[in-house]
């Protein structure tokens, strides 16, 4: 018994001999995993797109909503037309006289208001448009309409931003509008009148820099012009929102 005794005490007097360096091995443990840690975030923090094929524009502020410019209608006017009626405005509780069926998509986008406006030809009074001005807030709202009700027999404007083109109507973004020019119908002189009218009114509004985010979509099989962004409930699905989408061809 006396020699388990003398055992037992010269091994706890070595065990508290291993406290010491115990500590110093979970301190050196700590600041290893501290160093580790830190490297990945510094190194996540500055990834490199190209080794994936994908291109990448350093992100501006989110969609951030700002104060619109002016459109000044008067300098829209194209030659041989005239204004045809008064402007007329058309805000947040008002816009369902205007476009009953798809006010809501409108809404959800961040819409502010509408101010539209008929010409009309001089010599010939079955030839008039109307012109729609959708203030929505900021870019990819106005974006976000543009690209989800986009026409099938659309065509898109060369060397123009988010510009096409259809039988009798012009659709563009620019600045924070959405922006309709529709005609009466399918004939050469008015759509001349309203592609003049909507050169008019991108002059005014100035030019727009790429959207950011579209720019990882592109490659040679990208179907141009299928891409779409989501504000909200993209997909049908609840709570997804900010999400771009597009489509390709194999």
């Amino acid at each position: 018994l006396i020699s388990h005794a003398v055992e037992g005490i010269k091994m706890s007097s070595e065990s508290r001999q291993n406290i010491p360096k115990e500590k110093i091995i979970s301190i050196l443990l700590f600041f290893i995993l501290c160093i580790i840690f830190f490297t990945i975030l510094v190194s996540q923090s500055y990834f490199d797109l190209s080794k994936y094929g994908l291109s990448y524009s350093k992100a501006t502020a989110a969609n951030r909503v700002t104060p619109s410019k002016k459109v000044y209608i008067s300098r829209t006017i194209p030659s041989g037309y005239i204004l045809f009626g008064k402007t007329f405005t058309f805000d947040n509780q008002s816009l369902y006289e205007k476009i009953n069926g798809k006010a809501p998509l409108y809404l959800k986008a961040g819409y502010r208001k509408l101010i539209t406006q008929r010409f009309i030809n001089r010599y010939n009074k079955k030839l008039w448009f109307e012109i729609y001005l959708y203030d929505m807030g900021s870019l990819k709202n106005a974006f976000s309409v543009y690209s989800r009700q986009k026409r099938y027999d659309s065509k898109n404007r060369r060397n123009v931003l988010y510009c096409y083109y259809t039988n009798n109507a012009e659709i563009f973004i620019r600045d924070n509008y959405y922006i309709e020019i529709i005609g009466s119908k399918q004939q050469a002189n008015l759509m001349a009148a309203i592609a003049q009218c909507g050169r008019k009114i991108r002059i005014q509004l100035g030019n727009i820099k790429p959207i950011y985010e579209l720019a990882l979509f592109k490659n040679k099989y990208l179907k141009k012009g299928s891409e779409k962004y989501y504000l909200q409930n993209a997909f049908g699905f609840k709570g997804l929102s900010n999400v771009f989408s597009a489509q390709y061809k194999y």
